[in-house]
């Protein structure tokens, strides 16, 4: 009876403890979210580190898928310019290997940029807010904010011209987007690389890919670290934006 009513009053107390510092925390939230979102960038700046040749080990079963798509890329060829697509139904990890491409071969290029969900982004903007936020991304220097659409065009076309770039364009989900867009593999310089994430094989296709890598299903065990790390690579294009 004793020992009962000892758990009892424990348990009574860990959970009086639990949402006292659960209250404390969304309290701190609200207050503080500026200071939240700095310790987050420096978290996931640790746990990520960029320019990692690595990286891909680190991710069980990401080291065969990511050599295949390196191979369709060649990135050790400035001949040419090259696009590949990145194609497989949801959640399979087709983001995931273009992050890790990305984090591993960004360093080697003049420009580097990851359009991160270009079909929410189309939704949510149009066609400007996707230019817009390739040129931020492209050109950190500079804010492009009031740029209209031809103005987007004219600088995309000028500022890449003659330069390495290595675009990833993630989650398109109709060739309009890419249209829109308005960038053409002639605008870019020698070595450039582009990379096109979509479920859609005719849309990689009638853009004009050179290759398209078909993922392939992971087995269970690695399809949960594989989703881990999608969250956690998500978060960390989100937080440096």
């Amino acid at each position: 009876m004793v020992y009962g009513l000892l758990g009892f009053l424990v348990l009574s107390y860990v959970r009086l403890l639990w949402f006292s510092l659960l209250s404390l925390f969304l309290d701190l939230f609200r207050s503080q979210s500026a200071e939240i979102e700095e310790i987050v960038k420096v978290v996931t700046s640790i746990l990520i580190p960029k320019q990692s040749s690595s990286l891909c080990n680190d991710i069980v079963g990401m080291h065969s898928p990511v050599q295949e798509l390196e191979k369709l890329l060649v990135l050790d060829s400035d001949d040419d310019v090259r696009v590949v697509g990145i194609c497989g139904m949801g959640g399979i990890g087709k983001s995931t290997i273009a992050t890790i491409l990305y984090e591993k071969a960004s360093h080697q290029y003049d420009v580097s940029c990851f359009v991160d969900d270009v079909s929410k982004i189309y939704r949510d903007y149009g066609s400007l807010g996707v230019q817009r936020e390739f040129l931020c991304q492209a050109f950190t220097e500079q804010n492009f904010a009031s740029c209209n659409f031809l103005l987007a065009n004219n600088l995309i076309q000028t500022r890449l011209r003659h330069r390495k770039v290595l675009i990833i364009l993630d989650n398109v989900d109709q060739g309009t987007q890419l249209e829109k867009l308005g960038l053409k593999r002639e605008w870019v310089g020698r070595g450039s690389r582009i990379i096109i994430v979509s479920r859609d094989e005719h849309i990689l296709r009638e853009y004009g890919a050179d290759d398209v890598y078909k993922v392939q299903l992971l087995s269970d065990e690695n399809v949960m670290y594989q989703s881990n790390w999608s969250r956690i690579t998500q978060l960390k294009f989100r937080v440096e934006k």
